[in-house]
């Protein structure tokens, strides 16, 4: 710290630096400033001097505030765990609700905000669709492949369901013939 302080005096445009306190050979060859201009360095030594232990002061109280801060940080862990519950095996469920991951990260991908999911699916909480998306962003390969393997599930499922009904070519219309005679306008 007093090399601070010394260094600070030299830097000051226009003052007498003080050479250091051993060396009295040198003090005596010094030349001496004109006594007019004595009180004026002296008072702008004794501000910056005065600035300097502001300074130092407010090194120090920021340097406890930080030990401070640290202590608060290393005793709590900063992990949040991710809400996600595996129901039944391979279909990943967002907190304590039963709707699919794959739905939440869908609704995200199509713009939609937090809030809109949670009013979408009003068992979610606000904080676990948070915690969902913090995941996906931090971890896209993993939830891709997680929601590449349910698209490969479902067309698999697609195909045999499919596979198992007899062809209908005017499933369409028999349909909508169906709606007509209830009175129903499709």
């Amino acid at each position: 710290m007093a090399e601070r302080v010394s260094h600070a005096f030299a830097v000051l445009p226009g003052t007498w630096p003080t050479p250091p306190a051993s060396n009295t050979a040198q003090l005596a060859t010094r030349p001496t400033p004109p006594a007019s201009e004595t009180g004026h360095y002296f008072e702008k030594w004794k501000k910056l001097a005065r600035d300097l232990g502001k300074q130092v002061e407010y090194e120090k109280k920021s340097l406890v505030l930080e030990r401070m801060s640290m202590t608060v940080l290393e005793q709590k862990p900063l992990l949040l765990s991710v809400p996600l519950r595996e129901e039944p095996k391979g279909v990943l469920r967002v907190g304590k609700s039963r709707v699919l991951l794959e739905l939440v990260i869908h609704a995200h991908q199509r713009g939609a905000a937090p809030q809109d999911i949670v009013r979408m699916y009003d068992t979610l909480d606000l904080g676990d669709v948070y915690a969902v998306i913090a995941y996906y962003l931090a971890h896209p390969a993993e939830i891709d492949e997680y929601l590449r393997k349910c698209d490969e599930q479902a067309e698999a499922i697609r195909r045999q369901i499919e596979s198992s009904q007899p062809p209908r070519p005017n499933l369409k219309q028999e349909l909508l013939a169906r709606a007509k005679e209830r009175g129903l306008n499709l």
